[in-house]
């Protein structure tokens, strides 16, 4: 039986449930794992908060061949498979940024990247540049009477607009 998700289990899973099929299935698929530098479920926040990686009579190499062999009966082409897989992948791997504090101008409190490899991941796999990824991980922009400003987050927005990213 296979069931819907909603999205908010994308980032948070109880104790003893898995997050989405195709995370465990990518992160365990040794092509993809190569072709994306992509490695075990533990090693992401979106897969490892429960400390389930595998489900009881689910094979997750099987079910990932099913997917590819959908793809197929679809008409995906390979570079919409493998750009829909990448994607995934950047989307897992957003999940593992993290956020400290910082002084910014004028004695403000601001927040950065705690380590920017994963945010470098994780912009490649989505296609777009690390510092564009990056301010919108740590700032707001809002616009009033015509004036733009730019706030910087708290670790707590920080973590939630990340995680609202990932679900969008």
């Amino acid at each position: 039986i296979n069931y819907l998700l909603e999205k908010s289990r994308l980032v948070y899973q109880q104790k003893g449930e898995r997050n989405y099929h195709i995370f465990y299935q990518l992160t365990k698929d040794s092509g993809i794992r190569s072709k994306f530098g992509m490695k075990g479920p533990e090693h992401y926040r979106y897969t490892n908060q429960s400390g389930v990686y595998d489900a009881h009579l689910i094979d997750d190499a099987e079910e990932f061949d099913a997917v590819n062999e959908a793809f197929d009966l679809l008409s995906f082409d390979k570079a919409h498979q493998d750009w829909i897989l990448q994607l995934t992948c950047g989307i897992l791997t957003l999940g593992n940024c993290t956020f400290k504090e910082k002084k910014e101008k004028g004695g403000v409190t601001g927040y950065s990247i705690v380590d920017k490899a994963p945010l470098g991941e994780a912009a490649k796999l989505i296609g777009v540049s690390q510092d564009d990824l990056e301010r919108v991980l740590t700032y707001r922009s809002i616009t009033v009477r015509g004036q733009k400003a730019v706030i910087p987050l708290d670790p707590e927005k920080a973590r939630s607009g990340t995680d609202s990213l990932a679900m969008g």
